[in-house]
């Protein structure tokens, strides 16, 4: 395999089309691999970048090969396989580490000799399949090489005539597409028949206890706090840092479906949020997912599975808070404030009370968090700090938040920005 020495690292979030996981590709990442393989391909003298980039990608030591594919707005777009997810112990919503590797390897498959000589001897169908991808043409060498050499070697019609003059072949042929279309009636039923139960078990999923519950549901994992259950399942899968992953893995998936549930109750009450506000939610999520990636690669924590694993994990606190800002609150009689006593003014010619010194104000928690967070700002260098800083103003450019999110972002901030060896300024979130 011929890849280009040079990798490029980065973090991102795993999200979902249709079945298919995928992270963005930072645009300086997708950049430079397009201008080597513009390069190297000799498009040097064409402006446009080139719309899919063999890559190499690797995720702990694991490798696949795929192709960069445009993600839109100058982007590009990497699907994140089976492979890949598996080594990195990640799935849709979490955070995983890639490392991209230009490919210049040749996919081609080699042409059969019988599929060969037939496109020889037709200029114009070979001309066809020279114009097909090569994803599509190693399909069809797959799906022609199945075939079994009679088939292959067989020209073309020879085996429609040989058929056509058997009736006993014909009458065969009927009773299997016969058989075929009553199969697929009994399927299309069974479906139709199933359709609700799936959909009623598939919701009911999370609630029922998994390999990795350790016999418990996902009520009962949301009683603990995230560090209590953490605890109990290293205490007993052994402790070791696969494990931690593996708890906090479960410990997501269980806050995930939650969330799910909260929001499905309020669209169907009619109580959620509008279509606006969702998309106002979105933008200030993706800006949280782009910061955690540039402040915990800024950290050192790449290759840290637990902490990805974790900022991941608190990363789910946000969405769950936008919808139980929708949830109606339990009116309650606020007491009222109590009247400071009046103190008479001393008579004229008494001595005057002496004056206590007034206590040190108390620093708001916010305060705390700010000044925090800019100690770690500027332990950065300067390019870096710009960077990060950059990042984590576009959080807040898509417009207010409340005082609690606004604190909850600058903790989460902290958490992804301080070094694996710093005690943790906040406690877990939940």
């Amino acid at each position: 395999m011929t890849t280009s020495q040079q990798t490029n690292r980065f973090l991102a979030t795993i999200y979902k089309i249709w079945m298919i996981h995928y992270v963005d590709v930072p645009k300086e990442v997708g950049l430079t691999l397009a201008k080597q393989f513009a390069a190297k391909s000799h498009r040097s003298g064409k402006k446009a970048l080139p719309k899919h980039i063999p890559v190499v990608a690797i995720s702990n030591n694991r490798s696949t090969r795929t192709t960069l594919v445009p993600g839109g707005a100058g982007r590009y777009r990497l699907q994140v396989n089976s492979t890949l997810r598996n080594a990195a112990h990640a799935g849709a919503g979490e955070v995983i580490g890639v490392a991209l590797a230009l490919d210049l390897a040749s996919r081609e498959l080699s042409v059969p000799p019988e599929l060969a000589d037939a496109l020889k001897a037709r200029p114009r169908l070979k001309k066809e399949f020279e114009r097909l991808t090569v994803a599509a043409r190693r399909q069809f060498i797959r799906w022609y090489s199945a075939k079994s050499p009679e088939v292959r070697r067989a020209p073309a019609g020879s085996s429609a005539g040989a058929r056509g003059d058997a009736p006993q072949a014909r009458q065969t042929r009927a009773r299997r597409m016969r058989l075929r279309h009553s199969l697929w009636l009994c399927r299309a039923g069974l479906l139709l028949l199933t359709a609700p139960l799936l959909a009623l078990s598939q919701t009911r999923a999370p609630q029922e206890s998994g390999p990795d519950r350790l016999g418990m549901s996902c009520a009962q994992i949301l009683a603990m706090s995230s560090s209590d259950w953490i605890a109990k399942f290293n205490h007993e899968e052994g402790g070791a840092p696969e494990a931690t992953v593996r708890a906090i893995h479960v410990y997501g998936q269980c806050y995930d479906a939650r969330t799910d549930r909260l929001a499905a109750s309020l669209a169907r009450s009619g109580r959620g949020p509008l279509m606006g506000a969702r998309g106002n939610f979105r933008d200030l999520e993706q800006a949280i997912k782009e910061f955690a990636s540039a402040a915990l690669a800024a950290s050192n924590s790449s290759g840290d599975a637990v902490k990805l694993a974790y900022a991941s994990l608190y990363q789910r606190q946000f969405r769950y808070e936008f919808y139980s800002s929708y949830q109606p609150k339990n009116p309650k009689a606020e007491p009222e404030p109590a009247k400071k006593p009046v103190t008479p003014a001393p008579p004229a010619g008494a001595a005057q009370p002496v004056t206590q010194p007034a206590e040190p104000p108390q620093v708001s928690e916010m305060t705390k968090a700010k000044n925090r967070f800019g100690e770690l700002l500027d332990a950065l260098p300067v390019d870096q700090m710009r960077d990060i800083h950059r990042a984590f103003g576009k959080i807040f450019a898509g417009g207010p938040v409340s005082d609690e999110m606004k604190l909850a972002i600058y903790r989460y901030a902290i958490f992804c920005l301080e070094p694996p060896i710093a005690p943790p300024f906040a406690p877990p979130p939940f």
